[in-house]
Parts: C-alpha cells; structure tokens; sequence
C-alpha cells in the first residue's frame, strides 16, 4: 500500500514540475498563508491547526531516515501529526520559518519548496528543506504530499 501511494506521489509530482500558472488567481498568497500557518502552528504547539492544513482526503509525508539516508519513511496524517506532537514535547521552537519560498500553481495543483528555519529554546538551529504539494479542495487549498529534500537540491 505504502509503494503505490508514493508511486502515486510520485506520478502527481511529475505532472506537477515545471507547471507554472500565470494567472493570479490569489492561490500563491494563499498557499503562503499556509506556510505562515504552520509557522504560527509550531511556535504555538497547535496541533489543531497544523492538521487543519492537511488535506483528510489522504495526506503523505516522505522522510528520509538518519540513520540510513538512502532509505524513508512514509508516514500518514496520523502519524505525522503524533510525531510533531512528541516533538514539541522534546523542545520549545523560538523560531521556525519558511524561507526562500517558491511556489507553483496550475489549476487545482500547487507545490512549494521552501527552507526550512528552527531555532530552539536550547539555542540549536537548524536548516532543512521541504516540498509540499497542495490540493485546491471545497473549502481551500490543503497540503497533501509532504518531502524533506536532500541537501543541494
């Protein structure tokens, strides 16, 4: 189950890249909203609100594993949302902002890629990137597919 949900993640990110809609529609300041939203979301511990972001007409999240970078993790809406959980349990964020953000919307598909800024109560910092891909549904656009990316991206 878990290979044909990234093989289909995979097909949408294909289709996706490179797409760009020139129409301003809003969907760029809204996904950007988004981004702010999980911004506020970590730095207030809301759980409510980060999932409120994830699409419930199926959500995935990507993640390479540490201790073997060739490897990942697939991990549902659940999952992932249990995990920001134990972490927030673990550490208070000061900060953490989506920098660097570049988005791109075609019709009812849109996809961010953005670094990725922490620092923690304890003074460590730290850089990531991530890749999002958004869904345009009923009431807004909702993320669906989430990725860390690999340094040089």
């Amino acid at each position: 189950m878990k290979r044909r949900v990234v093989l289909l993640l995979v097909l949408i990110l294909c289709c996706v890249i490179g797409v760009h809609s020139f129409a301003d529609d809003g969907s760029e300041r809204e996904i950007g909203l988004i981004l702010d939203s999980f911004e506020h979301g970590y730095l207030e511990e809301d759980l409510d609100l980060i999932a409120s972001l994830m699409s419930d007409n199926g959500y995935a999240m990507v993640m390479r594993r540490q201790v073997d970078p060739g490897t990942a993790l697939v991990l549902g809406k659940a999952q992932i949302l249990q995990a920001i959980g134990r972490r927030f349990q673990q550490v208070e964020y000061r900060e953490h902002r989506h920098t660097e953000r570049q988005i791109r919307v075609d019709g009812h598909l849109a996809t961010s890629l953005s670094t990725i800024v922490d620092r923690m109560a304890d003074g460590t910092r730290r850089e990531s990137t991530t890749y999002h891909i958004y869904a345009r549904e009923a009431d807004g656009w909702r993320v669906v597919f989430t990725s860390d990316v690999a340094p040089g991206r």
